[in-house]
């Protein structure tokens, strides 16, 4: 197993040990957190740049000063928005930073009050890695309930030199995609 796997089932081990790691019908892992701050970063190597920047915290990741790629996403009583995080310090790091507060999606477990869509998304990306289906990689994902809004932040590195399927297509090569 990979450095990023075995982060990643680290992650969810220690994950589990502060709500349940549970499977649906479907028998896909789910992660579901109690309510208290809860955070992990799955890439010690990023973390240790970040720690020379005081970005170690959910609340110092919280607070930072985010540059927005898009306006935030406007739902209901809560919000979204996707930053870019890139630090001069010659690491090369650049990392989407994906911030939220009370824009959850409801499941069967969870009908009144859902889960943060980033709780979902970062299963996501751990089911598709987990079938070795390329995906994006996450750094940190982190949640907590502050004054009744539940927060969530989800960082993963930046995908500067992706090129989508559908872009790998349009130039005939076969061998590229399946490569993919």
């Amino acid at each position: 197993m990979n450095q990023l796997g075995s982060e990643l089932n680290l992650g969810i081990r220690l994950f589990d040990e502060w709500g349940s790691l549970q499977s649906n019908r479907n028998n896909m892992p789910i992660m579901l957190f109690a309510h208290h701050d809860t955070s992990y970063f799955f890439d010690h190597s990023v973390k240790a740049i970040l720690r020379k920047r005081q970005l170690v915290s959910f609340e110092s990741l919280w607070n930072s000063q985010a540059d927005w790629i898009d306006t935030p996403n406007q739902r209901s009583n809560g919000w979204s928005g996707v930053s870019r995080l890139d630090r001069q310090n010659n690491s090369g790091l650049a990392l989407f930073v994906k911030q939220q507060e009370n824009h959850n999606t409801r499941t069967a477990a969870h009908p009144f009050h859902g889960i943060p869509t980033y709780r979902r998304e970062l299963n996501s990306i751990v089911l598709f890695h987990k079938a070795n289906i390329p995906t994006l990689k996450p750094v940190y994902y982190g949640e907590r309930i502050e004054h009744g809004n539940h927060q969530a932040i989800l960082m993963t590195k930046a995908l500067d030199d992706y090129q989508d399927m559908f872009a790998l297509q349009k130039t005939g090569s076969e061998q590229q995609v399946m490569q993919v």
